[in-house]
């Protein structure tokens, strides 16, 4: 589960790095390495799925300069754009977000989960109508739990 940043975090773990190799050619592989990544389920709540409402916040993840330069730029935001990454068909998600989230902006969650559905994943979403990022947890707390308990009772 991840909240904000933290469900970008989830997202991209689960649709970008989640069993690929992402290590130097020189790099020696140890037993940690083998070890699986896998994951059941992923939540998401309030999460920054794309940076387009928000670019600032690439300055957190890239150097300024290439966020500074307008062609590098778009090529970082197409890259952070977790709708064009989805490939986290085999991980159920949950995602809460508010109709009114000014900081990372519902355009962007909502045409995360119209492409993720599209593309056949498992995607259970609450619209906390009206509310802005950082809500409160009683807003999805109890769906949530029902949603991963279900998920757990499954396994």
């Amino acid at each position: 589960i991840g909240f904000s940043a933290g469900g970008n975090v989830v997202g991209t773990f689960i649709n970008v790095i989640q069993g690929k190799d992402f290590f130097p050619s020189d790099y020696i592989p140890d037993e940690i390495d083998s070890t699986d990544d896998s994951i059941s389920c992923a939540a998401m709540i309030y999460p920054a799925l794309s940076f387009r409402n928000n670019v600032p916040m690439l300055f957190c993840l890239f150097n300024d300069d290439e966020v500074r330069d307008e062609s590098r730029r778009e090529t970082l935001l197409e890259l952070t754009d977790l709708y064009k990454n989805i490939s986290s068909q085999d991980v159920p998600q949950f995602i809460a977000y508010g109709t009114k989230d000014r900081m990372v902006g519902m355009d962007e969650t909502l045409n995360y989960i119209s492409h993720a559905i599209a593309s056949g994943c498992d995607v259970t979403y609450l619209e906390a109508t009206g509310k802005d990022h950082n809500f409160s947890q009683d807003v999805y707390m109890e769906q949530y739990l029902e949603w991963v308990n279900d998920r757990i009772s499954r396994h």
